[in-house]
C-alpha cells in the first residue's frame, strides 16, 4: 500500500513525507524535487516552457512515480488536477492524504512565494489556487489532516494514527461504488462511485448500435468523453438541449425525435440521457416515445437527478399548463451516477437537490436525518463520506419502492412528499425556482397541514423547519396568491374528482395519501406559513 501525501502549497508535504515514511519502515519521495533532478529548477521551466508543458511533463512524472512502489509520495499541489494521475490515485492500492492549511497558516508559510512560480502574488495567489483545487483534494483524500498548529512530527503522528484507525485495507473513499438494484418486470442497476462514467460500454446491450447522447450545455465536456468511450464501435450522436426546464418542453422533444429520425436509429438502437434532472426526465420521454419505446440509459450530473429524477423511469415534459402533465413509464437499461460530477457542480444546485434526500429522510430512509442531526454542514457537503451515505439511503429507498411500485397505484405516490405544493410554486414562479426550493416549502407546508389533521406533533413540524432551514431552503413563501396556487395544485396527479390528495406523515416516518376535501383548511394551513 502506498501513501500518497496531497494538498496546498505551504502544507508540509515535503517535510511529512519522509518522517512519515522513516515510521513505516518505507522509501519516500517527492514529485517536486524528483522534477528538478529531471528537468531542472521548476520555474526557469515555466518560463521557458510554460504551464501546460509543465503539466503534461508533471503528470507523466508522477504516473511514473506512483508505478514505482515508492512507499510514501509527496504530489505537487497541482498535480492532483490531472485526470489521468486523479485516476490512478483512485486505485486501491493507494491511500491519499490530504494535508490541508487554512488561509491564515498559509499566510505565516508561503512568504513571497518564492520558488513557486504560481504564488507570484503571494497569499492572493494561494487563495485563488486552495479554492480551485479544494474540490479534488477533497474529492481523492481518503484521510484528511489539517497542520495549521501542528509540527511535522504531530502531523505524521495524527496520520499514523489514521492509518492504524483504518486497519491495513485502504480506508473506503466518500462515495465508494456500490451497485444499488432496481427490480421489477425490467430490473436494472444504479451503479453509485466515482468514475462510474468510463464503465457505460460495459452497461449498454450488445445488440445496440446507435446511440444518441441528450445532454446539456454544461455537460459538453463529458458528453464528448461519452463519444470517446463509445465510437470505437458505436455509431454516436451528440445532441444538446437548453438547461434546466427550458429543455423539457414539446418543441425541444421534437428536436430529438427528428435527429432519430434523420439517422434511422432502429428499436435495437439506445438513447443517454446526460445532465441534471430536465435531461433524463427528457431523454426518457423521447426514448419511450420514438417507435413506441426504446431503450435509455441515465447519467444524472445532479443531487436532484440522481436521488430522484433519473431512477425510477418516470420520464416527461412540461406543459403550460403545468409540470411533468405528459409523460410515459419506461425504465432505462441502466442509471450510472457519477459522483466526479460533483467536484464543478455549482454549490445552490447540491443544496436545492439535497432536497430530495432530505425529503427521503422524512419518508424512512435510514441514517438521512440523523447525518442532519448530527452536522447538517456536513452532511450536505459533496466531499464527505455522510452526504455519500444520504445520498445512498436515499436511493435505495426510492429503488425498493419502484421495484413495489413502478406505475404509481399506490406506495410510489409517497416520494411526492411536499410535490404537490412544491410543483404549483415552480409553476407560479415560471420554473425561475429551482425544484428543490418548491420542494423545501411543500414539505412544510405538508407537515403543517398534518398537524392541522392531527397526524404531526408541533415538535415533529419544528424539525421539518429546522432541517429545512439547515439545508439554506426556503420555509415560507409569498401571500396573496392562494387561489393560483389551488388551481395549478388541482391540476396534481394525484387529485381524484376535484378533490385534493397529499402525501402526508402520521408521524416522522410513516407516510400515507390523505384526502383533504376542506378547502378552508388548506388555504388556512397556507396563510399560517405565507410571508
Amino acid at each position: 500500500m502506498a501513501v500518497i501525501l496531497i494538498g496546498p502549497p505551504g502544507a508540509g508535504k515535503t517535510t511529512v513525507g519522509p518522517l512519515l515514511a522513516q515510521a513505516l519502515g518505507t522509501t519516500s519521495a517527492d514529485s517536486d524535487a524528483v522534477f528538478t533532478e529531471r528537468y531542472g529548477d521548476v520555474t526557469t521551466f515555466f518560463s521557458e516552457h510554460g504551464e501546460p508543458a509543465f503539466r503534461t511533463a508533471e503528470a507523466r512524472l508522477v504516473l511514473e512515480l506512483l508505478d514505482s512502489g515508492i512507499g510514501v509520495l509527496s504530489l505537487g499541489g497541482g498535480a492532483p488536477l490531472s485526470e489521468a494521475v486523479a485516476e490512478h490515485l483512485r486505485r486501491p492500492e493507494h491511500t491519499v492524504v490530504l494535508l490541508d492549511l487554512s488561509e491564515d497558516a498559509a499566510a505565516e508559510r508561503i512568504g513571497t512565494g518564492a520558488g513557486r512560480p504560481l504564488l507570484a502574488q503571494g497569499l492572493d495567489s494561494w487563495r485563488s489556487l486552495a479554492e480551485q483545487r479544494a474540490p479534488r483534494y477533497r474529492a481523492l483524500a481518503d484521510v484528511v489532516c489539517s497542520t495549521d498548529t501542528l509540527g511535522a512530527e504531530a502531523v505524521r503522528d495524527r496520520v499514523l494514527a489514521a492509518l492504524q484507525e483504518a486497519g491495513p485495507e485502504r480506508p473506503a473513499p466518500a462515495g465508494a461504488t456500490v451497485d444499488i438494484h432496481v427490480g421489477g418486470a425490467a430490473p436494472y442497476e444504479v451503479v453509485l462511485g466515482r468514475g462510474t462514467i468510463a464503465g457505460i460500454r460495459e452497461a449498454i446491450p450488445d445488440t445496440v448500435q446507435k446511440v444518441l447522447v441528450i445532454s446539456q450545455p454544461a455537460q459538453k465536456t463529458r458528453a464528448e468523453r461519452v463519444h470517446r468511450l463509445l465510437s470505437p464501435d458505436l455509431e454516436v450522436v451528440l445532441h444538446e438541449i437548453p438547461d434546466a426546464e427550458d429543455g423539457k418542453r414539446l418543441e425541444v422533444a421534437a428536436g430529438c425525435w427528428e435527429v432519430l429520425g434523420q439517422r434511422a436509429f432502429s428499436r435495437t438502437d439506445l438513447v443517454v440521457g446526460l445532465g441534471g434532472g430536465a435531461a433524463t426526465d427528457l431523454a426518457g420521454f423521447v426514448a419511450a416515445t420514438w417507435l413506441r419505446g426504446i431503450r435509455v440509459l441515465q447519467i444524472p450530473t445532479t443531487v436532484l437527478a440522481m436521488a430522484d429524477a433519473a431512477v425510477g423511469g418516470k420520464t416527461g415534459i412540461n406543459t403550460a399548463e403545468g409540470k411533468n402533465l405528459v409523460g410515459s413509464f419506461h425504465t432505462p437499461v441502466a442509471v450510472l451516477c457519477d459522483t466526479e460530477t460533483f467536484e464543478t457542480l455549482p454549490e445552490e444546485e447540491s443544496r436545492t437537490g439535497f432536497a430530495e434526500v432530505v425529503k427521503c429522510g422524512f419518508l424512512g430512509a435510514p441514517g438521512i436525518l440523523e447525518e442532519m442531526r448530527r452536522d447538517p454542514a456536513t452532511a450536505q457537503d459533496p466531499s464527505t463520506a455522510a452526504f455519500h451515505r444520504c445520498l445512498e439511503s436515499a436511493i435505495r429507498l426510492k429503488a425498493d419502492v419502484v421495484t413495489a411500485d413502478l406505475r404509481e397505484s399506490g406506495r410510489r405516490e409517497f416520494l411526492n412528499y411536499g410535490h404537490t405544493l412544491g410543483h404549483a410554486i415552480e409553476f407560479v414562479e415560471g420554473y425561475r425556482w429551482r425544484h428543490g426550493r418548491g420542494v423545501a416549502v411543500g414539505m412544510i407546508y405538508a407537515a403543517r397541514l398534518a398537524a392541522a389533521l392531527g397526524l404531526l406533533s408541533e415538535a415533529e413540524v419544528a424539525e421539518h423547519e429546522r432541517l429545512v432551514t439547515a439545508l439554506g431552503l426556503p420555509v415560507r413563501y409569498r401571500g396573496g396568491i392562494w387561489p393560483e396556487l389551488y388551481a395549478e395544485m388541482l391540476r396534481d396527479k394525484k387529485t381524484r374528482n376535484g378533490v385534493l390528495r397529499f402525501v402526508l406523515l402520521d408521524g416522522i416516518g410513516h407516510p400515507l395519501v390523505q384526502p383533504v376535501p376542506d378547502v378552508s383548511l388548506l388555504q388556512k394551513v397556507y396563510e399560517g406559513m405565507s410571508e
